[in-house]
């Protein structure tokens, strides 16, 4: 399963952001450790609702997202798409990839 990261940076070292909706980056990871990551732009930056995320996620394939908080419409849109949502409060991309593989995160989506 691809799992992606709302993250400060565009590597497996970056940390966490902890706003879905105001992430600088999403970083996503494949099944054989291979990433790639989506830079928010202007226009993402002015998306409350975070819908130019959430569409780079279904476009990518991902089936997970680790996040710290995220609206409750952000969410919904993510869980109709069958991403699951799981929480984390903080760390490096590599780190929460491996928690969210070994089922070490909460789900909350």
């Amino acid at each position: 399963m691809k799992i992606a990261i709302t993250a400060k940076g565009a590597g497996l070292g970056a940390w966490l952001d902890p706003v879905f909706e105001e992430s600088r980056q999403l970083v996503l990871v494949d099944e054989q450790g291979r990433f790639g990551s989506w830079a928010a732009d202007e226009a993402a930056s002015g998306d409350p609702h975070g819908v130019a995320r959430v569409g780079w996620l279904i476009a990518m394939g991902a089936g997970a997202l680790v996040t710290g908080r995220l609206t409750e419409e952000t969410r919904d849109r993510l869980a109709a798409a069958g991403i699951m949502v799981l929480s984390a409060e903080g760390g490096s991309v590599l780190d929460l990839v491996e928690a969210a593989q070994h089922n070490l995160l909460k789900r909350l989506a």
